[in-house]
This record gives C-alpha cells, structure tokens and sequence, in this order.
C-alpha cells in the first residue's frame, strides 16, 4: 500500500526550527528550497564550529537567522500569505 505524504500545516512549515524531515514535507518546492538552503547554512556553521570564534558564532547564527526570516516575509508576501 502507498502511503500518502502528510504536508505540513501552513504554521508549520514557518516556526522557527524545522528538521529535514519536516523539510521534506513542505509542499510548495520554492519555499522547501528556502528552508533547505538556511538548513544547510546552519548546519555548515555547526559541522565548522571549530573555525568560527566563540564570539562570533552567536552573530553568524543570527545573521542567518535573519535572512532567513527576509526571505521567508518576502515569500510570504509574493505568494499572499500574511
């Protein structure tokens, strides 16, 4: 039997925090590519925390984080979805 692939809820696919999976479960392919674009930042950022100061991860956390939360508004907006 074939299951169906659940999507996320529309709440969902915009927290703050997705994993892979749920990643994999955004509907939309724009903005799965979105998330997974900052997922792979971060996760570049964490696998070469040894060549970033101390001092500076928490700022190039946040710079991410940030862009990330533009480029989400900006999809928001081009898609009408605030």
């Amino acid at each position: 039997m074939f299951l169906k692939k659940l999507y996320l809820t529309y709440e969902e696919q915009f927290e703050d925090i997705l994993n892979n999976e749920e990643i994999d479960r955004i509907e939309n392919l724009e903005l799965r590519e979105i998330r997974s674009k900052y997922w792979a930042l971060k996760h570049k950022d964490f696998i070469n925390e040894k060549e970033i100061p101390d001092n500076q991860l928490q700022e190039v956390t946040n710079k991410i984080n940030l862009a990330e939360k533009k480029e989400l508004e900006d999809f928001k907006r081009k898609m009408k979805w605030e």
